[in-house]
């Protein structure tokens, strides 16, 4: 039973650790795409998380920036920061 709970425990890791590498590859080529810059999670200290709708996250990572004025249509919308900058 010991070595079974190992060996899920690792495989859950292993597909976490890809999931995340996978997410974070689609959110870059959506922000290249959108015109916008991927910024991973170098949030700057100044922004004001606490207007945003996940202002009670504990951390944040994929961010993209970008004038969202220049890059919005009716039909997009900026889904990385789990749609903090909306149009």
């Amino acid at each position: 039973m010991g070595y079974l709970g190992l060996v899920v425990v690792a495989g859950f890791v292993i597909w976490s650790l890809l999931s995340e590498r996978k997410r974070k590859k689609q959110i870059r080529n959506y922000a290249q795409s959108a015109g916008l810059t991927y910024i991973g999670a170098a949030l700057p200290k100044s922004f004001p998380l606490s207007q945003t709708s996940v202002s009670r996250a504990s951390s944040i990572k994929n961010v993209v920036a970008g004038d969202t004025a220049k890059n919005c249509s009716s039909s997009t919308v900026s889904w990385a920061l789990a749609r903090v900058v909306e149009c």
